[in-house]
């Protein structure tokens, strides 16, 4: 929020989670994907199309978020009893996904950000049995302050970009 105050942003692509809507900015759908497990290459698991629950027992579990936020975690994991080896928090996605291609253990992703990776040989992907798990991309702008034309062609651009067989919409 205080990046648009201070004008050194004016659009932000981002999807949320509880509790992350900001008061001042107002969001657009962009489109929905899934959340899909990663792991190396290598990795004991990789064969795997579906996780259970019980495989993130067996590993290091890399988040984005913190356990007290991890939506996986709180109400899977732990609902189930499973505790990872490890639960590691890197809230950098890129360098989240080095350290798993690096064989450093399991995460979850959006699979947008992942696919160029999974394609290129560089990670695997899995679902999980039972979790769907889904999130929903945004374009956040400034509330009641009209975006650029720029702005919006860039959000039109973005709409018509992204196809169903790019990102998952649902």
């Amino acid at each position: 929020v205080r990046d648009f105050d201070l004008g050194k942003i004016e659009l932000a692509i981002t999807h949320l989670h509880h509790g992350d809507i900001k008061r001042g900015v107002a969001y657009e759908d962009l489109f929905t994907d899934d959340i899909v497990a990663v792991m190396a290459p290598n990795h004991v698991l990789a064969t795997k199309p579906v996780l259970d629950l019980a495989d993130f027992a067996q590993g290091d579990y890399l988040s984005i978020l913190d356990k007290a936020n991890d939506p996986f975690y709180n109400f899977f994991l732990k609902a189930s009893d499973v505790e990872p080896r490890s639960f590691t928090v890197l809230n950098q996605a890129q360098a989240l996904m080095d350290l798993v291609a690096a064989g450093q253990g399991l995460a979850l992703l959006p699979d947008f950000i992942v696919k160029e990776r999974v394609n290129s040989g560089q990670l695997r992907q899995a679902g999980v049995d039972g979790v769907p798990l889904k999130t929903t991309w945004l374009m956040a702008h400034k509330e009641n302050q009209p975006i650029s034309s720029y702005a919006s062609a860039f959000i039109k651009l973005i709409k018509e970009t992204i196809r169903p067989d790019d990102a998952h919409s649902s």
